[in-house]
């Protein structure tokens, strides 16, 4: 009887020869015939991201994203696959409830069979009409605000696996500001108060890079699943959008002022403004492999070489590991100090990883700056999420170690933000500023501010 190895000893090999045959599917329903010899595949499933929300709305949570490598598939066998849309952007109320962001719907490869992979919809940005928490979805949105609510909207839980929650917003006064939404690597950003005088929406969370695990050409670069920003401003003038997070977020609005939709086949989320954007659509990826991983019989590999589908030699390393994110950035004004960037090792007896040859990229996460998270620190498969901001008068934001939460006065107002006299009772500019507005809301006569507003005059002789 002869050897099922052609005569070499060792174990059978199983290969693939899928020619790296590359297959994007970027809306609806379609069905995917792979190669004859193919047995391995590179897959990435990305969500439709989730619509911005109204009104000072939080940016709409990124669709949900898994990038499985290496997943054993047959040849010559038909996959069914779906593309996931974006979520609608929150409406003008009323109702209210329709200025919240709708969620994208989920993408999958291969629904109801065994090597399934779905992911979930990005969730909506929660609506400054309502105040109302971003909803949960693979990323979750960021929360509304507005000065006449009970309080900023918290941001929307993301799924394990797929991306990470939304950002909270900020109320303090007049100046206000949404959470943005989470991105499939990062959580999305905290609304700011950055000064006495100005506010920050919040920036949505950073998608993910998987441009090594495929060949070049694919749609925005390889970046998926980046946040929507969030909303704010009151006055417009004193407010600065937050941007949409890498990978296909919309960029937020001022007060009348249009976001910017999530990029489509991104599963970006949308910006929240007024009016609010929609989210992006969703993407499947699919590269069918060449490579082998032991001995092979004579037959095969001459028949290899002959058409010219002969895999590279591949060699595996198993590695340990040390991954530190970037410490978030503490909170503004009698802010809660950043949480730590998050931590993962495989020492002492942890399991290692293993890594092909060639290169591996590493990310090496930033410290954040003010009121905002730290970046996440990426090897390989290993992801350690950065620390979470410090916030000023609202509750810290979630991360590898969670941001503190600052001080709001004994009734929870914005009573330990206004600006300070100077020290003997000078009048300082933002003093004054701040003292006039206050007159304005009350409704009294005040002259108008002019750049000659709280100048320092001359000494008298």
């Amino acid at each position: 009887m002869g050897s099922p190895n052609g005569g070499i000893i060792g174990v059978i090999n199983p290969t693939s020869f899928g020619k790296c045959t590359q297959t994007i599917a970027t809306s609806g329903s379609s069905t995917l015939t792979t190669q004859p010899g193919t047995r391995l595949a590179n897959i990435l499933v990305a969500a439709g991201g989730g619509g911005g929300g109204r009104n000072r709305g939080g940016g709409g949570g990124a669709g949900g994203v898994i990038n499985s490598n290496n997943i054993s598939i047959c040849g010559a066998s038909p996959y069914s696959i779906v593309v996931g849309a974006g979520g609608t952007a929150g409406a003008a109320a009323p109702p209210a409830a329709g200025s919240i962001g709708g969620n994208g719907t989920g993408s999958s490869f291969a629904p109801g069979t065994p090597i399934a992979i779905s992911t979930t919809g990005g969730g909506g940005g929660g609506s400054g009409c309502t105040v109302s928490p971003g909803n949960p979805g693979g990323s979750g949105g960021g929360g509304g605000t507005d000065s006449s609510g009970p309080g900023p909207g918290s941001g929307g839980t993301g799924t394990p696996g797929q991306g990470n929650a939304g950002g909270v917003g900020t109320t303090l006064g007049s100046f206000i500001a949404a959470g943005g939404g989470g991105g499939a690597s990062t959580v999305g950003g905290c609304g700011t108060r950055t000064t006495p005088t100005s506010s920050l929406g919040g920036t949505g969370g950073t998608g993910l890079n998987v441009s090594s695990y495929f060949a070049p050409g694919i749609p925005n670069s390889g970046i998926y699943g980046g946040g929507g920003g969030g909303s704010g401003g009151n006055p417009a003038a004193a407010f600065t959008i937050g941007p949409g997070g890498p990978g296909g977020g919309g960029a937020s609005g001022k007060c009348n002022a249009a976001a910017t939709a999530g990029t489509v086949n991104t599963g970006g989320g949308g910006g929240g403004g007024t009016p609010a954007a929609a989210g992006g659509s969703g993407i499947v990826i699919i590269q069918e492999l060449n490579k082998a991983s032991g001995v092979w019989n004579l037959k095969s590999q001459f028949s290899a070489q002959k058409s010219g589908t002969w895999p590279k030699p591949q060699v595996a390393v198993d590695v340990d590991y040390l991954v530190v994110a970037g410490g978030g950035g503490g909170g503004f004004d009698n802010g809660g100090g950043g949480g730590a960037g998050g931590f993962r090792t495989s020492f002492p007896g942890g399991t290692k990883i293993s890594l092909a040859t060639g290169s591996t990229p590493i990310t090496i996460g930033g410290g954040g700056g003010q009121c905002t998270p730290g970046s996440p620190s990426i090897f390989s498969t290993i992801v350690s999420t950065g620390g979470g901001a410090g916030q000023s008068g609202a509750i810290g934001l979630a991360g590898g170690s969670g941001g503190g939460a600052g001080g709001r006065g004994k009734r929870g107002t914005e009573k330990n933000m206004i600006p300070r006299k100077k020290k003997g009772g000078g009048k300082t500019k933002e003093w004054i500023v701040h003292k006039k507005e206050t007159q304005r809301k009350k409704g009294k006569d005040t002259r108008k501010d002019t750049k000659y507003t709280g100048r320092k005059r001359p000494m008298r002789f």
